[in-house]
């Protein structure tokens, strides 16, 4: 390939002397809203995986350059080696030896004349995009300057939202989440192959979780409904990478104080529902939050300790509903409402099971609540729910019906382990009979004054 020769027209050649292609329209309408059907229904389909590793596709191109060798060479290998180049964690494009691939890879971008190479150059901007990296501003400048345009997925961003300006590209997409009903669903109806993706996209998010810091910090119900919209969509897949940051900055405000009910209710219910019980899943976006401020990540336990208590208690009703179950749920309210109850887990027998489905449906998913199942094998062990709360440091059973109230003090080995999936009631009643310093107190007499005595015993 001589010097006033580009690659793109070794290409072409290549490919009249084995296939006669049939002429057609510059702007072939149903052909493009047959591709913008195809990126609605699967938006991610431009950012498949690298077919190799990407050392390799780039070291091949550089060897390919060499040798003036273009055989059997295909525009996908380009588009694999615009992307490879770009790749964050090895920043090809930054060493030396494979400048010219960069140079070559960059001639054609400038020169626009494949939109599939075009796609794929614009891909590779979007996923390696750094204010401050010269590879994002060059591809941006060049991207800018081709000399045709065709309608791809990116043109509305491009030539409304500064695509590939990388100093105004994050303020417009940030001001199209704050001003939308759905953001979400603004961006990937811009075209954005894949919204919660890395890069751009990652700082377009921080940029606007730091612009609705200060309504969060107000309590402002419509700016937790606007961010849980954008990282928990409705129909979608939840946001994992950057969740986590979302999620610490609508905990924050709540660490010293209580939020308004209804924004509490919608994080208890939303965050819960996308991203699971913090409880039993630790790691992902609570992983993340965890990292980034473990006191955050704790209001959401606080909450979820308090709704799983009054949870319980509301299907014990249906259950249970006894006269000697009655004192029993204003006892463990009280305690709570004291804060000496720092945890709270139940499990449900089949009837618990079948009743907390119902209120959940009812509730249009409200309780949100991951429960561990009552395993029992005895037939009257059977019908019983279990509460388990940590309480004063101390982990203790309660039960419904006529189990007993099981106290477990600091050096019993902590037989009974919370956020299991399942239990028996005759292991734990095991568990008083084979060890020291476990306690059960049958509910009779001044009940409430001998657990409340025993706590404070052992907890000292």
């Amino acid at each position: 390939m001589n010097k006033e020769t580009h690659l793109s027209e070794v290409l072409l050649d290549s490919v009249r002397r084995t296939v006669a292609l049939p002429r057609i329209a510059s702007e072939p309408v149903a052909v493009n809203r047959a591709a913008k059907a195809i990126r609605d229904r699967w938006p991610d389909v431009a950012g498949r995986d690298l077919p190799g590793d990407p050392e390799d596709i780039v070291r091949g191109l550089l060897a390919r350059i060499e040798r003036d060798d273009w055989r059997d060479c295909y525009w996908s290998d380009l588009c694999d080696g615009i992307r490879a180049i770009g790749d964050t964690r090895k920043s090809f494009w930054k060493q030396t030896q494979y400048r010219p691939v960069l140079d070559l890879l960059f001639q054609e971008v400038r020169r626009g004349e494949q939109p599939i190479f075009i796609a794929a150059a614009a891909r590779a901007y979007v996923d390696s995009w750094d204010r401050d990296s010269t590879f994002t501003v060059e591809l941006g400048h060049r991207l800018l300057q081709r000399k045709t345009v065709p309608q791809d997925w990116f043109h509305e961003l491009a030539t409304t939202y500064a695509l590939f300006n990388p100093d105004e590209v994050v303020g417009r997409l940030r001001a199209a989440l704050i001003e939308s009903d759905s953001p979400y669903e603004t961006i990937r109806g811009l075209g954005m192959p894949a919204p919660h993706g890395l890069s751009l996209m990652q700082e377009v998010h921080r940029d606007f979780i730091r612009h609705l810091d200060r309504r969060l910090q107000a309590g402002d119900v419509e700016a937790y409904r606007l961010l849980l919209d954008w990282i928990a969509p409705e129909g979608r897949e939840p946001m994992l990478t950057g969740a986590g940051e979302a999620i610490a900055a609508m905990l924050t405000p709540w660490i010293e104080q209580e939020p308004p009910a209804e924004v509490r209710d919608l994080l208890e219910h939303r965050l819960v529902e996308a991203f699971q019980d913090p409880r039993i899943l630790r790691a992902g976006a609570w992983g993340a939050c965890s990292r980034i401020s473990e006191r955050a990540s704790d209001v959401m336990l606080r909450w979820l300790t308090g709704k799983t208590i009054r949870t319980f208690f509301r299907i014990i009703d249906q259950v249970a509903g006894s006269h000697m179950w009655k004192d029993r749920g204003p006892f463990w309210l009280d305690r709570l409402e004291k804060g000496y109850i720092q945890e709270a887990w139940f499990a449900l027998s089949p009837l618990g099971e079948t009743v907390a489905n119902r209120l959940d449906a009812e509730s249009r998913g409200e309780i949100s609540l991951a429960w561990a199942e009552n395993k029992s094998r005895n037939s009257s062990d059977k019908e019983k729910c279990l509460l388990f709360v940590k309480d004063s440091g101390l982990w203790i059973v309660e039960g419904s019906h006529n189990f007993k109230v099981h106290i477990f003090s600091r050096d019993s080995g902590d037989p009974v382990a919370p956020y299991q999936e399942a239990y028996d009631c005759d292991e734990i009643r095991r568990t008083q009979r084979d060890r020291r310093n476990v306690e059960a107190i049958v509910h009779r007499g001044p009940w409430q004054y001998k657990v409340g005595r025993r706590i404070a015993e052992w907890s000292k």
